[in-house]
């Protein structure tokens, strides 16, 4: 995987832009940041140092699919959630419909970042 910064310079134009995204769309800004400091929790506890896809392809090890599949799987689990509350028109028992959109979002920002790393 190419680095994605690789010198000062790069920091700090990363830093303006974030400076510029919280002050022009706030609440964008607000859920990169928690998706970033959700990465690094879940990491934590499911990624092995030096491999933070870990998890995925280990899954895909156990269930006999290829780590796009496990992907799919993540993100179809969390959209058919959102159908199935839809549909009956049911509020949510345990956690909200925002952090279903939330973990969608980085479930999709990590098979991104999959894809890249495995070109």
């Amino acid at each position: 995987m190419d680095k994605i910064i690789a010198s000062v310079s790069e920091i700090d134009e990363l830093a303006s832009k974030m400076i510029l995204l919280r002050d022009t769309n706030p609440a964008l800004f607000g859920l990169i940041k928690k998706m970033a400091d959700m990465h690094v929790k879940k990491s934590h506890d499911y990624a092995l140092t030096g491999d933070p896809f870990f998890n995925f392809k280990r899954t895909a090890q156990i269930a006999g699919l290829t780590v796009n599949q496990v992907f799919r799987n993540f993100l179809g689990v969390k959209l058919a959630r959102l159908e199935a509350l839809e549909a009956e028109g049911k509020e949510p028992a345990c956690e909200s419909v925002a952090d279903t959109y939330f973990d969608h979002a980085l479930y999709a920002c990590l098979w991104a970042a999959f894809q890249e790393e495995t070109k």
